[in-house]
């Protein structure tokens, strides 16, 4: 028997960022069960044409979930378990295809492909071919019913800003004018709400120590409103409320807050609470004057001076907001490294290495065993100096419009095996919560990189997005130096063995995905393991 083409290959595994108290708890749970009931439910229906009465065969909806940025090509994977709300509509409609509303469908965990599993029977496509759209969000909320005639309603609420996450919820209804003709369908969700990021500087009058452990509140900010899963879009704030922001850890001058999207009003204000004399009193600033507009998923980095005259915002960056790849993927400490071989990075600790000897530059360096930091066409600024704690460090920071290939610190190397390589290094960050990417690259006209280990090669493989703290963390990323594969992105893909001369020649890249944030590396290793 010919298996349908959605059987073919088909492998499943996904992942999601975790849920907080104000939506829906979301429970984890072998999806096994659902799985080889969707797969036997498949078999069926390739081993028939037609159906009973002699008609055709209704076709199964496929789909799979990925977490996209604004400006993302490729999406992460999400982890077995979590659970998704989905929706079939009459192609550019907001009316819901049979009883295919708010359907449960669960991340499989069989590998990570993306695709989800229904909860119970699948969808189908309209025999007839019309065409319907698509629309999935996340985390799945089984209340989110047609309580009102506007349509199918997940309610919002940021009054308690120490649990709230600008990635809390995700959403998507691009899934547009799709039919059975069209195969699986990756359905690209994204967050909805905004975030600002407020650093206090003191001002004429003030110190860093008049602003520590400050209350920063915003005033009159919209908490509670309701997001019309069918539209896509929030319904007018319902109450409004002085919120205090969260502080970042290890960053005692930096604040933030979760927000809805939409007009900043003028009474929306930033207060620090101050005192003088024993008597409290506040210090105030218009948002508005720099976020007139909160746009969904986007981080608004605002730096904020204190003077005896009120607050002073000034807009620093803007940005996406990142949802971290959830994905477990295995790469910890591997006590399997074989000792005696050269690591691939001389004096990964860094310790004769001089500010003098790190060149900025644009183009990549020939020489081997060289650090270097890669600015083209964007400002960096790099350097090497003395940590309190880890001695000798490298440091850099980027303004301007980043991109893999432009802003990152580079080191050349060469005289690989054809077999696993673990990368570990130790990083921290001036913003908790920033994302570096890491890949290596063969420096050969085109673009080629060796294939993370492990990796599903019908995905984007070449890289791994970290998320780097305040404070000094160990990360591993494992590689496969057999492999190599032409593209960074998620299309396209065409994997190759490598070569003698691609391992003789290649270069480890650290790549921040946020400007205006300094990232510190040490004791940087790369070494064969022979698992």
């Amino acid at each position: 028997m010919n298996l349908p083409p959605l059987l073919q290959g088909f492998s499943l595994h996904l992942q999601s960022p975790i849920p907080t108290e104000m939506f829906v708890d979301m429970r984890k749970k072998n999806t096994y069960g659902h799985l080889l009931l969707g797969l036997l439910a498949l078999l069926v229906i390739a081993c028939k044409d037609k159906d009973e009465k002699g008609g055709i065969a209704p076709t199964p909806v496929s789909l799979k979930a990925g977490i996209y940025t604004i400006q993302a090509e490729e999406g992460s994977v999400w982890k077995a378990g979590e659970e998704f709300g989905v929706f079939m509509l009459k192609n550019g409609t907001s009316q819901v295809v049979a009883d295919y509303a708010n359907l449960l469908h669960t991340a499989d965990d069989y590998s990570a492909t993306g695709y989800l599993v229904p909860d119970g029977e699948p969808m189908y496509y309209p025999t007839d071919g019309s065409l319907v759209d698509f629309i999935a969000y996340h985390p799945y909320d089984a209340q989110a019913g047609n309580t009102r005639a506007s349509g199918y309603i997940v309610s919002f609420d940021l009054t308690n800003q120490q649990k709230a996450s600008p990635d809390d919820f995700i959403y998507s209804n691009e899934g547009r004018g799709r039919s059975a003709s069209g195969g699986s369908y990756e359905l690209q969700l994204k967050p909805v709400l905004a975030q600002v990021v407020v650093e206090l500087v003191p001002g004429s009058g003030y110190t860093d120590d008049d602003l520590k452990a400050r209350d920063v509140t915003l005033r009159h900010m919209p908490v509670k409103a309701a997001f019309n899963l069918l539209e896509g879009r929030f319904l007018s704030p319902e109450t409004s409320a002085d919120v205090v922001l969260k502080a970042v850890t290890g960053a005692a001058a930096r604040r933030e807050v979760v927000l809805l999207p939409g007009e900043v009003p003028d009474d929306m204000v930033l207060a620090v609470d101050m005192e003088a004399g024993g008597q409290p009193f506040s210090l105030t600033g218009r948002l508005n004057s720099v976020v007139p507009h909160a746009e969904a998923n986007t981080r608004y980095e605002v730096r904020v001076k204190v003077t005896p005259d009120g607050l002073e915002p000034t807009l620093v960056s803007t940005s996406p907001i990142y949802v971290l790849d959830w994905q477990n993927d295995g790469d910890n400490v591997d006590e399997e490294i074989v000792e005696g071989i050269p690591n691939l990075v001389k004096d990964g600790a860094l310790d004769n290495l001089k500010a003098e000897q790190l060149q900025t530059v644009t183009a990549v360096p020939a020489t081997p065993h060289m650090w270097y930091g890669m600015a083209n066409q964007v400002e960096g600024t790099f350097d090497v100096y003395r940590d309190r704690q880890q001695g000798n460090v490298l440091s850099m920071s980027f303004a301007g419009t980043l991109a893999w290939y432009k802003n990152y610190l580079g080191y050349t190397s060469t005289e690989a095996q054809a077999a696993h390589y673990q990368l570990t290094f130790k990083m921290r960050s001036s913003v908790a919560g920033a994302k570096l990417q890491t890949y290596v690259r063969i420096a050969k006209q085109g673009n080629h990189f060796f294939v993370l280990k492990d990796a599903d090669t019908t995905k984007a493989c070449a890289a791994r997005v970290l998320e780097a703290t305040t404070e000094w963390t160990t990360y591993v990323v494992d590689f496969d130096f057999t492999r190599t594969v032409n593209t960074i992105y998620a299309s396209g893909l065409q994997i190759t063995p490598s070569t003698d001369d691609d391992r003789n020649s290649f270069y480890v890249a650290f790549v921040p995905q946020q400007a205006g944030v300094e990232y510190v590396l040490d004791d940087v290793t790369f070494m064969l393991n022979q698992k």
